[in-house]
């Protein structure tokens, strides 16, 4: 590692406190950290252990985010002095002065971690499992332990190149809740979904050691380096290997009794002015490794430190954070500052404390070495020419068919979809044929299973064609017939067709069936046509039967009339006394049929007084509606209709109307007729002896269909047409002078004002009408 003591790559939390002295600082170290070593000797200088009290003012620095990441070639490690290095080509094990053994280090990775807080880097080590990488839980986590990674990208390089993976599944340790100084549990486990390529070394964790204290150690990492001068100057982003030792548990400086699960460790330079335990606890006095010895500084957090267990190297610890402990002339701190330089502390998470934990969540995955069991082959649907092949396989597995006439390799057909059920189609296959066939499966970790050599034979060729019978020719129009058939076997259908020869038309469906069913359109009325039937089946085999006709009929007569079919009505919605009025007109021509786009006119009275006037366009069911807003209760008044005109294209209005009033206004309303001019307002249509017409409130385009009673009722005109030739000119004259006459007597007896004031004020000349 490097000389810096790991900080975090996290900014400043809420934990920081800046009003007061600091006697111990901390970082944690997930930006990157690595080591540098420390000079000779020194003179002594008189030691001023900080007192228990001081270590209130503690202070927990996150490293500020880090941005863009740098990458450094080669491997490079940085020694306390600033000034000694030692280069290796990658693959090479490190061996430095005072090691046990040559560490090859090429298992420990680069994490560049993906949250929502930004991008960190941290160090990582490959565990034995093949698929899981120990680091530190702060590197994943924000200040109260929750999880914030979406994703890390591990990085090991290797003499023959990268090997690089990503992962979005990780643990965290159950009891880390972010505050790494006073709980400690700073683990975390990144999971992959393969075993890491097998030349990435891997490690086990501690085992047969049996004190971390007080033995040698190597610590890698990624993080920044410097010297132990100056602290963590350089980039991050070059692994880096240097030695220390752990001096003690993370007590002696502020730690909690449970911190007995933290190792720690100073960076010595060589100079016992520099020792921090020595310095201010007195105890464990050591100068370290000199240009060998290193600390940890940011992007180190997560990374190993390795102890030798008398045959392999082990993780002792995992890089948590660091520490800077006392002030002004009372420290072993060089330069004053929590920056990694000589005189600081560092603090590892215990792995021997968590190593239960760590074989929980870390239980390898064996590799799937056992091929598919393959079972139930089958040829089936077997025809001249093709042949469906199917098998099951125990597991998810790819699927090929290997066949030929005389060795199995002549043809192949598969499919690479990863299934159980497998079904291959052969075609072009060759008819009254054997064919020899094997099936193949490989399963998704390349595990491949065949069967043995089957058989089957395709079926001689079809030469039969159809037998057709039972044709007929049905639903005929003027302008249209169906023509149907069955034969004895799937075939198409195509009818030829023509007035005077078969080959004038053709209508056709080239599904295969039985039962064949085509409809000719577009014939010309009353003439006769000559057809026949033709069949093709799936083997090209061709049937045809002719010499059938049939008539189509003559056309329809034209309407030339328009008629008044009925007048229907209906109230809505509103309350009892205030229900809104629908007028339904009909209108049908002399076929008879419905008429569409025929321009309807009506006037509308409320006893014998005129209400309003309105215009509408009938829809494609002949009807126009006309709605009236706020009629008056049926009990007190009722409302007449009168058709005063019907334009339709190509039609002549009879001029008659049915019986135009509400069905339950009582007697037996009169025919109205259309009068020569319109009506003037307030004046009666037609005399009658007892009141037919009677005043409205509006009529509108809305209707409220929220009640349902007083359903509609129409009137229809069947009688009234039977019994139209008695009907003459002379009558509708006597009902004109009627009309003419009701018209002077209500001018005479009402007011025209007082008439007005009878009517509710709201009254206008508005009728609105739904089609």
């Amino acid at each position: 590692m490097i000389s810096p003591f790991f900080r975090s790559r996290h900014r400043c939390r809420s934990a920081c406190v800046d009003h007061k002295p600091r006697t111990l600082r901390v970082e944690p170290l997930e930006q990157r950290c690595m080591l540098s070593a420390g000079q000779g000797a020194a003179p002594a200088i008189t030691l001023n252990p900080v007192t228990p009290s001081d270590s209130d003012y503690l202070q927990l620095i996150r490293g500020e985010l880090e941005t863009g990441l740098s990458y450094e070639a080669g491997l490079l490690y940085v020694t306390s002095d600033g000034s000694g290095t030692h280069t290796t080509t990658l693959g090479s094990p490190v061996n430095l002065t005072g090691m046990p053994a040559p560490l090859n280090i090429d298992g420990v990775a680069d994490l560049i971690i993906t949250r929502s807080d930004g991008t960190f880097r941290c160090t990582g080590s490959l565990l034995s499992s093949g698929q899981h990488v120990l680091t530190a839980a702060h590197c994943l986590t924000n200040s109260s332990g929750t999880l914030v990674t979406s994703q890390i990208e591990a990085t090991w390089e290797l003499a023959t190149g990268d090997v690089l993976v990503n992962s979005t599944a990780f643990t965290v340790h159950p009891g880390y809740n972010g505050d790494f100084f006073n709980v400690g549990n700073d683990l975390a486990i990144v999971e992959f979904t393969n075993p890491i390529d097998a030349a990435v070394p891997r490690y086990d964790i501690i085992d047969t050691v049996t004190t971390e204290i007080d033995v040698v150690s190597v610590k890698v990492g990624y993080g920044r380096s410097g010297s132990g001068s100056q602290g963590d100057k350089l980039a991050s982003g070059t692994k880096r290997a240097v030695l220390n030792e752990y001096d003690s548990d993370a007590t002696p400086f502020g730690g909690t009794p449970g911190q007995a699960n933290v190792l720690a460790y100073d960076f010595d330079s060589g100079d016992a002015s520099n020792d921090g335990f020595a310095f201010h606890f007195g105890f464990d006095a050591d100068t370290g490794y000199m240009d060998d010895e290193g600390g940890s500084a940011p992007g180190d957090s997560g990374g190993p430190t390795f102890l030798h267990n008398g045959s392999n190297w082990v993780i002792g610890g995992v890089t948590s954070y660091g520490v800077k402990f006392g002030f002004g002339p009372f420290t072993s701190d060089i330069n004053k500052k929590l920056d990694s330089s000589w005189g600081e502390f560092g603090a590892d998470t215990r792995v021997s404390s968590f190593a239960t934990w760590i074989a929980d969540n870390t239980q390898s995955t064996e590799p799937d070495v056992t091929p598919p069991v393959i079972s139930d082959v089958t040829a089936s649907s077997i025809s001249g020419t093709s042949a469906t092949i199917t098998w099951t396989t125990d597991e998810a597995a790819d699927s090929t068919v290997d066949y030929g006439l005389a060795a199995l390799d002549e043809f192949s057909a598969g499919d690479a979809a990863l299934v159980t059920s497998h079904s291959i189609i052969l075609t072009g296959l060759s008819a009254n044929t054997e064919y020899h066939y094997m099936v193949t499966s490989e399963d998704g970790a390349s595990n491949s299973a065949s069967s043995a050599d089957f058989t089957f034979s395709t079926t001689a060729p079809d030469l039969t064609a159809p037998v057709i019978s039972n044709v007929a020719a049905s639903e005929i129009t003027d302008t249209s017939a169906t023509i149907t058939w069955t034969t004895d076997e799937a075939a198409d259908s195509t009818v030829d067709y023509g007035l005077t020869a078969l080959d004038e038309f053709s209508a056709g469906d080239a599904a295969l069936v039985t039962s064949h069913s085509i409809i000719l359109t577009g014939l010309s009325a009353n003439t006769e046509y000559l057809y026949m039937v033709t069949s093709v089946d799936g083997a090209s085999n061709s049937a045809s039967v002719g010499g059938f006709t049939f008539m189509t009929s003559a056309a329809p007569t034209v309407g030339t009339v328009a008629i008044v079919d009925s007048i229907e009505y209906a109230r809505t919605g509103g309350r009892n006394n205030d229900k809104h009025l629908n007028i339904t007109v009909a209108i049908i021509d002399d076929l008879p049929s419905i008429v569409e786009g025929a321009s309807v006119s009506i006037d509308l009275f409320r006893d014998t007084l005129f209400v309003a006037s309105g215009t509408a366009t009938t829809g494609t069911n002949g009807t126009a509606t006309f709605s009236l807003k706020n009629a008056q209760s049926v009990s007190s008044v009722c409302y007449s209709t009168v058709v005063t005109n019907v334009t339709a294209a190509g039609l002549v209005w009879d001029e008659i109307s049915p019986a135009s009033s509400e069905p339950s206004c009582g007697g037996t309303p009169l025919l109205s007729v259309r009068a020569s001019s319109p009506a003037p307002r307030g004046e009666p249509v037609i005399a009658k002896a007892d009141p037919l017409f009677t005043v409205a409130d509006l009529l509108s385009g809305t209707q409220d269909d929220s009640s349902t009673d007083d359903a509609p009722v129409r009137r229809r005109a069947t009688a009234r047409r039977a019994a139209r030739p008695a009907f003459s000119r002379a009558a509708v004259d006597v009902s004109m002078e009627a009309m003419a006459e009701s018209r002077s007597a209500l001018r005479h007896r009402t007011a025209s004002r007082r008439m007005a004031e009878e009517l509710p004020s709201e009254l206008e000349e508005l009728i609105s009408a739904i089609s």
